[in-house]
C-alpha cells in the first residue's frame, strides 16, 4: 500500500466513525489486516443476513418486474457486503429496466452491449425476456466474471450471450459486431470513471449511431476527462439525464413478515450519494 493511499485511509477515519460509527471503525481495521469478513460494519451485517433470507425465499430466482424469473447467483464481489437483495426482488436499478426496455421497442434494437457487466443482472435477464436478440458482456473482476458464466448456463443463453473476462474496450468488440449492425446496438455502460476514457475524437464516429446508458460517477476525481467527455458527447448526441427512482418494499408478499426497517434496508443499492445515467441517442 503506498503512502498517498495509507495517509488517505487514516484522514477518513474521523468521517467514518461519525457516520457509520465505532464498530465500522473495528470491521475496517481487521478488513485492511487481511481478514476475510462477510461485512464492516453492523449495517452490513444486517444486509448480509438479509441476502441470506432473501436468497432462500426466491432459490435465486428474480420474483419481480421485466426480469421476473431469471436465474441470478449471487457470488459477485460488486456485492460481496451485502446488498444483493433487492436484485432477486426485481427492483435493482428499476429506472434503468424501464428505459432499457423503451429503447428497445422504440427503436427496432437487436444488440445488447454491457462494459462492466458485473454478475449479468441486466444483460441475461434482457436477453431471456427477448427485449434485445444478441449480448456482448465485458467484466475485468474474475470472480464477478465467474459468477456471470454460471448465471449465463443456468439461464441457457450460452447461444445469446457472449462473455468477455477483461477490461472493456471497443477493440474486441468491434471483431463481433459489424459497422452496419452499430444503429441497432446499445451500450450500457457501468466502469466506475472509466466511461470518461470512452470516446476520443476517432471512435465516436463511428459509434455514435448506437445508443447509450451510461453511469455517470461524477463524484469521481476525473474533472477534466469528464469535461472533454461532456463535450465529445453534447457533439454526436442527444443527451438527457436519467435520475433514480424510488422503491415500494410493502408490494411484495414475500416481505410481509419483515419490520419496516428491514424492507427499507432492502431497498438500498449502496450508491455514496444520489446519481444519474447519461442516455444517448444518435443525432
Amino acid at each position: 500500500m503506498n503512502l498517498k493511499r495509507i495517509i488517505k485511509k487514516i484522514t477518513s477515519i474521523p468521517n467514518l466513525i461519525k457516520n457509520e460509527g465505532l464498530d465500522s471503525f473495528y470491521y475496517r481495521i481487521l478488513d485492511n489486516l487481511g481478514f476475510k469478513l462477510k461485512y464492516r460494519s453492523t449495517i452490513e451485517k444486517r444486509k448480509y443476513l438479509l441476502d441470506k433470507k432473501i436468497m432462500n425465499l426466491t432459490k435465486n430466482k428474480i420474483i419481480s418486474g421485466l426480469y421476473k424469473n431469471c436465474y441470478l447467483g449471487s457470488k459477485s464481489n460488486w456485492f460481496k457486503y451485502g446488498g444483493y437483495s433487492n436484485r432477486l426482488l426485481g427492483v435493482y436499478e428499476e429506472q434503468v429496466q424501464f428505459e432499457l426496455n423503451r429503447l428497445s421497442n422504440e427503436n427496432n434494437l437487436h444488440n445488447i452491449v454491457c462494459f462492466g457487466a458485473a454478475d449479468g443482472y441486466h444483460i441475461l435477464e434482457l436477453l431471456k425476456n427477448n427485449i434485445f436478440k444478441f449480448g456482448y458482456a465485458f467484466e475485468i473482476d474474475k470472480t464477478s466474471c465467474d459468477n456471470l458464466l454460471n448465471n449465463r448456463k443456468q439461464n441457457n443463453l450460452e447461444k445469446n450471450l457472449k462473455v468477455f473476462c477483461e477490461k472493456a474496450n471497443f477493440k474486441t468488440l468491434n471483431q463481433c459486431i459489424k459497422d452496419e449492425d452499430l444503429n441497432k446496438t446499445l451500450f450500457l455502460i457501468d466502469i466506475e470513471g472509466d466511461e470518461y476514457e470512452l470516446f476520443d475524437e476517432i471512435n465516436i464516429e463511428k459509434y455514435k449511431k448506437s445508443f447509450f446508458i451510461i453511469e455517470d460517477h461524477i463524484f469521481y476525481d476525473h474533472k477534466n476527462k469528464r469535461d472533454y467527455f461532456y463535450e465529445l458527447i453534447k457533439k454526436n448526441f442527444k443527451v438527457s439525464l436519467l435520475h433514480n427512482s424510488e422503491r415500494n418494499p410493502f408490494k411484495f408478499e414475500i416481505l410481509k413478515d419483515f419490520n419496516d426497517d428491514d424492507k427499507c434496508l432492502l431497498m438500498g443499492e449502496n450508491r455514496p450519494k444520489s446519481m444519474n445515467w447519461l442516455i444517448l441517442k444518435p443525432l
